[in-house]
């Protein structure tokens, strides 16, 4: 469930069925391949793998660029759902016994993205609202 359960779906559709669930450091080799690919669709992979591998605080900044990638590319219910993601991973992360917050100013980085990534996701609903609305 939750990220390794969205993950996992990921990997069934890349990896061959033979194959065991990787590992964090198999999960970071394999984002580490799609680093070139700019595509939102595999931006948001990336950040999954992230999430598995345990980099949680890339992982985010993953989820806001494919989210912004798939809002301008009008995928708006996956811009949404992309955005969500951010945010979860964000708490996730300032939740670890192992995060160091961001002392360089007065707000933490991670806090920073994750409310843009809250306003982000309600702008894309209501922005859907409004074109079912008219539909």
């Amino acid at each position: 469930e939750g990220e390794v359960g969205i993950t996992y779906r990921v990997l069934r559709d890349i990896l061959p069925k033979s194959w065991c669930h990787p590992g964090p450091l198999e999960a970071l080799r394999m984002a580490a391949l799609l680093i070139d690919n700019g595509d939102w669709y595999a931006i948001a992979r990336r950040a999954e793998l992230y999430v598995l591998a345990g980099h949680l605080e890339e992982a985010v900044a993953e989820f806001e660029r494919a989210g912004i990638g798939a809002q301008h590319q009008g995928y708006l219910k996956d811009a949404s759902r992309v955005f969500s993601l951010a945010v979860k991973t964000a708490k996730a992360a300032l939740n670890d016994p192992g995060y160091v917050p961001d002392k360089s100013s007065d707000e933490d980085s991670l806090e920073r993205t994750s409310a843009r990534c809250r306003a982000r996701a309600k702008a894309v609903r209501l922005r859907m609202q409004r074109v079912a609305g008219t539909t």
